[in-house]
């Protein structure tokens, strides 16, 4: 038989509207304990704050949700908002050794740069660290999406421990599967350490993907 549990699950309707957090260096946790920071912009751009980045808003269909917009200065970095569930993955019942992460995600309008920028990546992320362009943290995904606003595809994307990024494309001859602007798409994705598998899944589009885990992540 099969057996599953709810680890974590967020609506956003308990949230204040406005900040997501009052300190964009990732250091005090914001509203529902996530952390927001502003990649460079902490070390070349201190001030103003930059708080404003991250916001709980209510869609038209009178819903909360997290906006998350780029950096205004270009080359800027990374702008990250993360939350440690740590705990909740350590009070799994024992042998719930596949976790299942969803999300709804809003494509947005279509960007007219090709800046580094454009790469929005979401999904499951390594413990957090620093890095040498960011003394607070920086978290890549370990089993993700990386979303390009430019030219509207999507890829799976998951980085080992050196920071080396492994794409997956889910069309046949690595042809890129692009998808529409302005538009709510739901994406899912297992970490699967029984089987060294990880597998992306787009239902809407019946769309999936799959490669080897990287299992020397902990959990």
């Amino acid at each position: 038989s099969l057996k599953a549990q709810v680890l974590y699950s967020e609506d956003f309707e308990s949230y204040s509207i406005g900040d997501v957090g009052t300190d964009f260096t990732g250091q005090t946790i914001g509203q529902g304990g996530w952390f927001t920071t502003s990649g460079w912009a902490i070390i070349h751009y201190p001030t103003p704050s930059f708080n404003g980045l991250f916001q709980i808003q209510n869609d038209p269909a009178n819903r909360n949700g997290i906006t998350i917009t780029g950096h205004p200065y270009l080359y800027a970095g990374g702008t990250v908002l993360e939350k440690d569930i740590d705990v909740v993955l350590a009070n799994r019942i024992n042998g719930n050794d596949i976790f299942k992460f969803e999300v709804d995600f809003y494509t947005a309008q279509q960007t007219t740069n090709t800046l580094p920028s454009n790469a929005i990546s979401f999904g499951l992320d390594r413990i957090k660290e620093s890095s040498s362009y960011n003394p607070y943290f920086y978290s890549p995904p370990m089993a993700g999406f990386t979303f390009y606003s430019d030219s509207g595809e999507i890829r799976g994307q998951q980085y080992d421990q050196e920071d080396f990024a492994y794409q997956t494309y889910f069309l046949e001859n690595n042809q890129p599967l692009i998808l529409p602007f302005d538009t709510w798409i739901h994406f899912v994705v297992y970490a699967d350490y029984i089987n060294n598998k990880i597998i992306y899944e787009i239902p809407s589009l019946g769309a999936v993907g799959e490669r080897d885990f990287l299992t020397d992540y902990p959990y």
